[in-house]
């Protein structure tokens, strides 16, 4: 088992190294480095984990939210060195279990296909009835 903190204010380096995280993955490859600490300081939630040995970040997520009716969780990345540990599961309990969460009525998350299995132990589903979901996207 690895042994870690929980972070949920980032120094800026701690912030570099969410991003780099997040670069590696298909969904941040294009990502800014300002654009992605806006993003976090913009963020209701954050959360990492911080290998003590190495003083890393080795997990990242965080939550947008009106700590009501809906949260949005986005950027949710275990280190690939770290993965089959637990950590994803471990990052998704502190999430849903969140004290500052405990009121919203509604999770949602987008995933990789072969993710689906992994975050429905959490109650997320795809059967979102008549519902679709919309996209628009702007270009700067």
């Amino acid at each position: 088992m690895t042994a870690y903190d929980v972070v949920e204010t980032l120094t800026d380096t701690q912030i570099e190294e969410a991003y780099e995280l997040c670069k590696r993955e298909w969904w941040g490859k294009e990502r800014k480095l300002d654009e992605f600490k806006k993003a976090v300081r913009h963020s209701s939630v954050v959360l990492a984990f911080r290998d003590l040995e190495s003083e890393k970040i080795i997990a990242f997520a965080r939550v947008i939210t009106d700590f009501t009716y809906k949260a949005m969780l986005v950027d949710i990345v275990v280190d690939e060195g770290y993965r089959g540990r637990g950590l994803g599961r471990q990052m998704m309990e502190r999430i849903i279990r969140h004290p500052e969460l405990e009121s919203v009525h509604i999770f949602e998350l987008f995933c990789a296909p072969e993710l689906v299995q992994f975050y429905e132990k959490w109650g997320f589903g795809e059967r979102l009835g008549k519902v679709r979901c919309m996209r628009r996207r702007v270009f700067a």
